[in-house]
């Protein structure tokens, strides 16, 4: 056989190394180019061998360190070349993500801001656009690394200079994905008027693309004027509304979501003052009926499309999925570089949970919801399985180049496993919703760095299995390790108000002779559960409101020294005064919801019945949250029951009954066990107050009461699983 020429083994290992890689063989593809780079090559023949090696390991071994150097020799030989800016650049990324692996941030950082000025004779150069892409992909790795470190004013700047380069050399393509990169990190800081002006931007850059304009003739930039690549504009719209439906979500908009603006009914007009007193007579009741009447449901089908903006998303999908099937083989791997957009992958499981967050509190879609968590579940697992995690995987047996993708998996998938649980408590599916429950602290043992993030939630998520199968000390438990480590105000300001119920519907024995004192002047007759008031005020903390006008935050002055006492100074912000974010409609409606709870149990019923009243529409109408609308709507019955006839006055029975009969209404048309029964309690009340025999009413209250009851023994029967989900965290809070 004969020998190849010394000038020919060098093409010839090339060729082998990437015929092996081609094959998926990378252990002979590096022996292949190991080989290569100990022959006698020329500069740029060893500098583009090198950066293929340090490729090939970064991607297939833990051996990070020979990559570093092949790289940096790679490096060493370029700067020597004349041109070859792609080359260049192309090593500069490889280097920086070395250094990622490594975990030397600064050294990381150092490389993307190495070459983000490119040279000028560049701009007349066949190698300019794609430079220009490289440029700004760096930018997009800076700023991610700013923001991952915490760093968000650093991060904007650096997405703002990447902005400032793509506008200066009219890179359209580029600039829209560094305004979503700049989008995302506005989120991140809370800073919500930066984030409206660049979804205006975003809105009217891709607007324009529909114009006769934008369809004309491109110019020779890659990105430039022209027609918007129709694959980038899906991605990029998919990308846009789910931010911006995670925006909305955020801020408590959840009707515009799933009923549109255009297509919500007028709100019915506000009650007079005078009336939203306690014992303002039957117009107060007569306005909050109209508001909580359910509206006429849609078709319930999963087939029908999603309502809303949900339907937006779909449509965004499909037309990625119907784009990816029209494209030949090649295409679909390639090579839109330097740009890597997030697929579907990991954008469909997020377009899911969104979903199913949105409609899971008011939506007559039940079968959509499921739908859309199984489909999020399904399309996590091949996440899962493809970032390597598997039964038994825990957070050091992955590998690094397998970290940020098996993140953002088990982050989604912990997400939608919590959204899981709490359908299936809200219909008291304990059982099913203790298993998700476990899942999810299996996952915070296995990884317990990656889902760092989520540790309060799944506590949160812990103590309401605990309310529903009657742990009510676990519960508070749970509610304050979920308060005291909240990532944000909103997180924590729903933690505190879950405790704060805790502790009022748990009766202290002290109270035992004041709450009979208590029921016999008022003569009512209606059960009152005499809670511990003052550890509900130190839970709630700055987020206990006593105004109907103003947030928890501006009237936390007026709650006294009672809120910061007991468990450690500022308890309700979770003991760090530097917690991010405000509070949107949602956080807002609870913590007043729970304010007037106290307020209740202090004998001020007129003022707990201002609250109430105040946020009733905002939680129907904008929240489109059946819950806490069924919640309000018992809240106030029972202070109608409560209240004292003075001057010949009488109590007014039919406000109440209006009010409970929404929230049966309500309750029913959502199916949720809880809201059912407490509101079936309440018609009981006024029936006896009314002296009426009401054996079916009975029958019904009984009847839910019974399912409740057996779910809740079915949830005790295994001891073992219940105990461990129940007690999960609590040793290591003590």
């Amino acid at each position: 056989m004969a020998e190849l020429s010394p000038d020919a083994l060098p093409n010839a290992l090339a060729l082998l190394a990437t015929s092996y890689e081609r094959d998926g063989c990378p252990i002979q593809t590096i022996h292949c180019l190991q080989a290569l780079v100990n022959c006698q090559l020329p500069p740029d023949f060893e500098a583009k061998a090198r950066m293929h090696l340090g490729r090939v390991l970064l991607e297939h071994t833990y051996n990070f360190r020979e990559a570093l150097s092949h790289l940096l020799r790679a490096q060493i030989l370029a700067k020597s070349l004349i041109g070859n800016y792609c080359l260049k650049y192309e090593i500069q990324d490889r280097i920086a993500t070395c250094y990622h692996y490594i975990g030397q941030d600064a050294l990381e950082l150092q490389a993307y801001t190495a070459l983000s000025e490119p040279p000028k004779s560049i701009r007349n150069s066949s190698e300019g656009p794609i430079v220009c892409g490289w440029v700004c992909r760096l930018a997009q790795r800076a700023a991610a690394l700013h923001a991952s470190c915490g760093r968000h004013d650093q991060a904007v700047q650096v997405a703002k200079e990447g902005l400032a380069f793509t506008e200066a050399n009219g890179l359209r393509d580029q600039k829209l994905v560094l305004l979503l990169v700049l989008l995302q990190i506005y989120l991140e800081q809370w800073d919500h008027a930066a984030v409206d002006s660049v979804l205006e931007c975003l809105r009217a850059a891709l607007a324009d693309e529909t114009s006769p304009a934008a369809a004309g003739g491109s110019c020779g930039v890659i990105g430039g004027e022209g027609a918007l690549d129709p694959f980038l504009k899906s991605h990029l719209m998919l990308h846009m509304n789910l931010l911006k439906v995670l925006y909305m979500l955020r801020r408590g908009e959840v009707a515009k979501i799933v009923k549109g603006e255009q297509q919500q009914p007028p709100p019915p007009p506000p009650p007079p003052q005078q009336e939203q007193q306690a014992g303002g007579g039957g117009a107060a009741a007569a306005a909050a009926a109209a508001a909580a009447a359910p509206e006429p449901a849609g078709p319930s089908s999963p087939e029908q499309p999603p309502p809303g903006l949900l339907h937006t998303l779909e449509i965004c999908m499909d037309q990625i999925k119907q784009q990816q099937k029209e494209q030949s083989p090649g295409q679909q791997q390639g090579v839109r570089a330097p740009y890597i957009l997030s697929g579907l992958s990991s954008l469909e499981p997020l377009l899911c949970l969104v979903g199913a967050i949105a409609l899971r509190n008011g939506s007559s879609r039940p079968r959509l919801i499921k739908k859309y968590l199984q489909r999020g579940l399904s399309c996590v697992s091949e996440l899962t399985a493809a970032s390597g995690i598997g039964p038994g995987t825990r957070e050091s047996d992955l590998p690094m180049q397998c970290l940020e993708q098996a993140g953002v998996a088990l982050r989604l998938q912990s997400l939608l496993l919590q959204c899981k649980a709490q359908v299936a408590l809200s219909k008291a599916q304990l059982r099913v919703a203790r298993e998700d429950l476990l899942t999810c602290q299996q996952m915070q043992e296995c990884f317990p760095n990656m889902l760092s993030g989520l540790l309060a939630g799944t506590h949160l998520l812990t103590g309401q299995y605990c309310v529903a199968t009657g742990e009510m000390h676990a519960a508070a438990a749970h509610f304050e390790f979920a308060r005291l480590n909240a990532p944000s105000r909103p997180a924590a300001a729903l933690a505190a108000v879950l405790e704060a119920e805790v502790h009022l519907s748990t009766p202290i024995q002290q109270h035992g002779e004041q709450q009979q004192q208590q029921e016999a002047q008022e003569g009512s007759g209606t059960p009152v559960v005499m809670g511990d008031v003052a550890r509900a005020l130190a839970a709630l903390g700055p987020f206990y409101t006593v105004q109907s006008g103003s947030t928890p935050a501006a009237s936390a002055g007026a709650a006294g020294g009672s809120m910061t006492g007991g468990a450690g100074g500022g308890a309700g912000s979770g003991g760090r005064g530097s917690l991010r974010g405000v509070l949107g409609h949602m956080e807002d409606v609870a913590c007043k919801l729970a304010s007037a709870a106290c307020l209740a149990q202090q004998g001020e019923l007129g003022t707990a019945f201002q609250l109430l009243s105040s946020v009733l529409k905002v939680a129907l109408r904008r929240l489109d949250h059946h819950q806490l609308t069924c919640a309000i709507l018992n809240h106030m019955a029972l202070i109608y029951l409560r209240q004292q006839p003075q001057q010949g006055s009488r109590i007014d029975i039919h406000s109440a009954t209006e009010m409970a009969r929404s929230s049966l209404s309500l309750s029913q048309q959502e199916r949720d066990l809880w809201a059912q029964n407490q509101a079936m309690r309440t018609m009981s009340c006024i029936a006896k107050l009314k002296g009426e025999d009401n054996q079916v009413g009975g029958k019904s209250t009984a009847d839910q009461e019974q399912k409740i009851t057996a779910a809740v023994m079915d949830a005790l029967a295994d001891s073992g699983r219940h105990g461990y989900a129940v007690g999960w965290g609590l040793r290591a809070m003590g």
